[in-house]
């Protein structure tokens, strides 16, 4: 499994027992891990609202590009 994978599957049972108030231990992790596989995804294709916002983000000196547009993206697809 892949290290994102892994950090969204466990977000997402995390935010499942916070909601319904169970302890992580009682869900099955490979829903979770299917979910997050799907969800990842659903994300190879950006929307409008990524790509304007990659074209619009902006690089701070010494920051890596990329990471910076990724995460213009992202929250341009949260914030959706």
């Amino acid at each position: 499994m892949s290290e994102m994978i892994e950090r969204m599957a466990q977000a997402m049972l995390e935010s499942d027992a916070v909601k319904y108030q169970a302890n992580p231990a009682d869900y099955h992790w490979t829903a979770y891990e299917n979910t997050a596989r799907a969800a990842i995804k659903a994300m190879q294709e950006p929307t409008e609202a990524m790509l304007k916002a990659a074209e619009y983000s902006y690089v701070k000196p010494g920051a890596p590009s990329t990471w910076i547009i990724w995460r213009a993206m992202v929250d341009a697809a949260l914030n959706e």
